[in-house]
């Protein structure tokens, strides 16, 4: 680790603090009554239509992402603190609920709303989708996708997406698969494998004792790299 960059596995490693140049901005989310709310390093802020300041709410990491809101005018959102948030339209705690993982759970991938309501969250140190009652946060269900090996490397960092249907659909770093979730059970209905082997575009050849590290580009026949006569490109 050093003063701008670390390097190694996130799951190895919990974030304490962040300290951003100018900031960190998610997107915003406009609510029904026009309230326009948006994360601000680890805040959140409600503006009003004509751009002033409404309230905002102070979680204990930095937060990005689009806040989610729902019909009732609740805001969901999450914070590298490892929790999700939830607030009320007055810019009160309704509650929070701390994401498992170890050591901690940061919330880095947006929240997002079923159309039963419950709020969909995964954290970045856990490959379980939580499914959440939006009075109160208790957990509904619990989909944990870390596989047969119970790979722990596998983490949120996109926004579940619910179809017109309420399916769930979710994917994870580290994981080349898509999920289908039902939405009353949690269990898995079906995975689409993303990843495929390209086609052959070439044959090729490296000369590794002719490359030189320190030059950064040089054009073909300086690079040790050669397409030799067999290849039909």
């Amino acid at each position: 680790v050093t003063d701008e960059y670390f390097q190694g596995r996130i799951a190895d490693m919990k974030i304490e603090h962040l300290k951003p140049v100018s900031g960190t901005v998610g997107g915003p989310t406009i609510a029904s009554d026009g309230t326009i709310y948006a994360l601000f390093s680890s805040t959140l802020h409600a503006i009003a239509p004509d751009g002033t300041g409404k309230w905002a709410f102070d979680t204990g990491g930095f937060a990005v992402g689009a806040p989610a809101v729902d019909a009732e005018g609740r805001v969901y959102f999450g914070s590298a603190d490892g929790k999700v948030y939830a607030v009320g339209p007055d810019g009160a705690k309704l509650w929070d609920f701390e994401v498992p993982g170890v050591p901690g759970g940061a919330v880095i991938a947006p929240t997002s709303l079923g159309l039963d309501g419950s709020v969909y969250v995964g954290g970045v140190y856990h490959s379980t989708l939580y499914a959440l009652d939006p009075t109160d946060g208790s957990i509904r269900w619990e989909c944990d996708l870390s596989g047969p090996e119970e790979d722990d490397t596998k983490c949120f960092v996109a926004a579940p997406v619910v179809g017109s249907d309420g399916t769930v659909y979710v994917t994870l770093r580290y994981d080349s698969k898509l999920y289908a979730i039902d939405p009353d059970t949690g269990e898995v209905t079906r995975t689409t494998e993303l990843w495929h082997e390209p086609e052959l575009a070439g044959y090729w050849n490296l000369d590794v004792e002719s490359l030189n590290p320190t030059v950064g580009c040089l054009p073909i026949d300086q690079t040790g790299i050669r397409i030799p006569d067999s290849s039909p490109y």
